[in-house]
């Protein structure tokens, strides 16, 4: 797993990115996945806008995992309250990392109201 950070005037986000061999490798990995965003969290507080998390997998893997991210999202007890206070960006991507699926999971009511340009537009 590597997360990273980025940011924009006040605003954080935060992308993590896994490359897991199986959905028990996928699962393996989620306790470091939720560690990194709850400390994302604690660090930036209000600020925490958009969560961006890439999975880099063999596509027969794809609906399991989007399976297990969506429950993640809606029923978690730790991490729900957090993906849904921002937007979440999900891609999947195959081994050789080209895009098969990219999708959100709910819009954030405070990210959904900005406008302007994209945070990640810099210029």
């Amino acid at each position: 797993m590597q997360a990273m950070e980025f940011s924009k005037g006040r605003d954080a986000a935060l992308g993590i990115t896994v490359a897991p061999d199986s959905v028990d490798a996928f699962m393996a990995e989620f306790p470091n996945v939720k560690a990194a965003l709850l400390d994302w969290k604690a660090k930036h507080q209000a600020r925490c806008i958009r969560v961006m998390i890439t999975v880099v997998s063999a596509p027969e893997n794809h609906e399991t995992i989007e399976s297990v991210l969506k429950q993640v999202y809606e029923d978690e007890q730790d991490l729900s309250p957090l993906l849904k206070s921002v937007n979440v960006d999900v891609a999947l991507l195959n081994a050789r990392g080209k895009p098969v699926k990219e999708y959100s999971l709910g819009v954030a009511q405070r990210a959904a109201s900005a406008k302007g340009k994209p945070w990640w537009r810099i210029w």
